[in-house]
Formats: C-alpha cells, structure tokens, sequence
C-alpha cells in the first residue's frame, strides 16, 4: 500500500500488470478494491494495476 501512496507523486504513472496464476493475486486485488472503497486509494491509482489469468 505504501508504494500506492507514492503514485502521485511520479510524473510517469505506468501500470503495473499481475499474472494472476491459479488465482494467486486475488487476496491483494481484494485488499486494493477495499482501500478504494474506504476512500483509502484512489480509483484512478487502482486502475493502474492490470490482471490477466492463466485461462
């Protein structure tokens, strides 16, 4: 979460992309979809973070 608070700070914002293997990342995109919710992270700083599946 700490490297997300950073983001703003950068003057170039690239996303960052998980290879979500047998599910693997689903606990952390979880923990990222509630800091949003919670008005912890913003939407726009979320969206940088990119998953694709093994399927």
């Amino acid at each position: 979460m700490e490297s997300f608070y950073f983001l703003p700070c950068l003057r170039h914002q690239k996303p960052c992309g998980l290879l979500n293997v047998e599910r693997y990342f689903d606990p952390l995109l979880r923990l990222f979809d509630h800091a949003v919710k919670e008005q912890f992270l913003k939407s726009a700083l979320r969206s940088l973070v990119l998953e694709a599946s093994d399927a």
